[in-house]
């Protein structure tokens, strides 16, 4: 109820938060290997859409998705894939990274991150299209299919949705 009510004050408040069919509102995230991941930066370099998983090292059903996120992301060269950790530790994150060696990158998300990509639970993902628009949101574990579908374009004349996967 309260992550309901923070989420919704958000949302309301003006401030830039990731809705679908609106621009993705900027951030830039520290890279776990090094570097920095800057959204709009990306977007002005690279007309591939963005997919943002957003995890926790202690959040199981992140662990059960990550090897299909990154079988996708090894299968879907034209989509680019990028992990984001919030509510965890950077030691955690790595530990993380180490053991499930995803073939995509990790960051560590910071206040910005999570502000304008506010999730209701672990693990979320959002699809930023080509054009910097957000074009899914699922609150949820993903799988393979899942992925395939939010990267699918939306029928003529159907708006892009946001959905709840199954836990």
């Amino acid at each position: 109820m309260v992550a309901a009510g923070l989420l919704a004050g958000q949302l309301f408040s003006g401030e830039q938060v990731a809705k679908v069919g609106e621009p993705a509102p900027n951030f830039a995230v520290d890279l776990l290997d090094g570097g920095t991941f800057d959204l709009h930066a990306q977007l002005r370099k690279d007309d591939r859409p963005i997919l943002i998983n957003v995890w926790a090292s202690w959040c199981l059903p992140c662990r059960v998705e990550t090897p299909e996120i990154s079988a996708f992301s090894e299968s879907h060269p034209e989509v680019l894939v990028i992990g984001i950790a919030v509510r965890d530790t950077e030691s955690q994150a790595r530990r993380f990274a180490e053991q499930f060696s995803p073939s995509y990158d990790l960051a560590m998300g910071n206040n910005v991150f999570s502000s304008r990509f506010p999730t209701f639970g672990l693990p979320s993902t959002f699809l930023v299209e080509a054009d910097g628009t957000v074009g899914r949101v699922v609150y949820g574990i993903v799988n393979t299919d899942l992925l395939e579908e939010m990267v699918r374009p939306a029928p003529a004349g159907k708006a892009p949705t946001w959905s709840t996967a199954a836990w």
